[in-house]
């Protein structure tokens, strides 16, 4: 990570991944996310590769009567979901 450019903010509170999204584009500024900081929504970062998602998003325990029916459904969410490979990134970048 010491190859990022000095123009580039890296947040280090435990944000989201779509908040960093969000703050490059508000504030109009190339901004970062670590693996340890985009850990506030665990499939945010696990989706772009950051690390694996966790076992009870996996099993669809998570999501069983908030985003889906059930365990079944929510299970089913998980196995249709399209994630990078689990390690490929340190950080994620984004630019406005």
């Amino acid at each position: 990570m010491d190859k990022i450019p000095n123009e580039f903010e890296i947040l280090k509170d435990d944000v989201m991944v779509c908040q960093v999204i969000g703050t490059a584009r508000y504030y109009e500024a190339a901004t970062a996310a670590t693996r340890e900081s985009a850990t506030s929504c665990s499939m945010g970062g696990a989706s772009i590769g950051l690390y694996s998602p966790p076992e009870h998003m996996v099993d669809g325990t998570r999501n069983a009567g908030a985003w889906a029916e059930d365990i079944t459904a929510a299970k089913r969410l998980m196995e249709d979901r399209v994630l990078i490979k689990a390690g490929t990134f340190e950080l994620s970048v984004f630019v406005p």
